[in-house]
């Protein structure tokens, strides 16, 4: 279990980090902050004072490019789950991960084609305990990844693309046309 979740965050943290570039960007100033954030929201799985830092980032990035404002909100919402992961008391858990997963539907409201708030939605909720009810959430965002990488895999890091539609491929129910999907990725990037 938990080399899944290390795997889970290096796909995430490497996909996320070297995808094709945002056109919206304002410049370097809202990069740099978009990898500052994503590096303390991975740190954040493990270390619990990266979790302020995390939403004070995606926070400023928020109010500064509104263009990226869904994908800071989801991780937002993720790093409010990571609290309730953190917290000491039962009902603090509870609220900190219900809270963040509201935040992050209305991140996926706001970005509802982002891959990558797909990607920290589905992996988020994939991931907290069968309490939360949230898994069909997860596997449904994971495989809207899949259609988003249909129309246009080619623009990402074809190792990334790779480790990522396999794991989909391992973990999610497929139907035949997802299925055929994954197939001809792998097939067209092969095992560079």
């Amino acid at each position: 279990m938990k080399e899944r979740i290390w795997f889970t965050i290096w796909i995430g943290f490497f996909l996320f980090t070297l995808i094709a570039d945002r056109k919206q960007a304002s410049g370097a100033d809202i990069d740099f902050l978009l990898d500052r954030g994503r590096q303390a929201f991975y740190w954040s799985v493990e270390q619990e004072n990266q979790v302020d830092t995390t939403l004070k980032v995606f926070q400023e990035i928020s109010r500064r490019e509104p263009a990226y404002k869904g994908l800071a909100m989801t991780y937002i919402g993720a790093a409010y789950t990571l609290k309730g992961k953190h917290a000491f008391l039962p009902q603090k858990k509870f609220g900190y991960v219900r809270d963040g997963v509201l935040i992050m539907e209305q991140g996926l409201q706001e970005a509802p084609g982002d891959l990558e708030a797909l990607f920290i939605f589905g992996m988020t909720c994939y991931h907290l305990p069968f309490f939360f009810g949230r898994r069909n959430e997860a596997m449904q965002a994971l495989r809207r990844i899949v259609g988003l990488l249909e129309k246009g895999y080619q623009q990402y890091d074809p190792r990334l693309v790779l480790n990522v539609v396999r794991f989909i491929e391992e973990e999610i129910t497929l139907n035949s046309r997802e299925r055929l999907i994954i197939h001809t990725i792998i097939e067209d990037i092969g095992d560079q």
